[in-house]
């Protein structure tokens, strides 16, 4: 079960479509980031 008080967030593009997007990164690994993709 993931700890998501452990994660930092960010707000910032990751698919250039100039919306901004939402993308939780866990410090701890470089393999758990999870992105939620803004439509609009």
């Amino acid at each position: 079960m993931e700890n998501w008080g452990l994660y930092q967030v960010l707000v910032l593009d990751v698919n250039g479509d100039r919306f901004k997007d939402l993308v939780w990164v866990n410090p701890g690994s470089n393999t758990s980031i999870y992105v939620a993709l803004s439509k609009e």
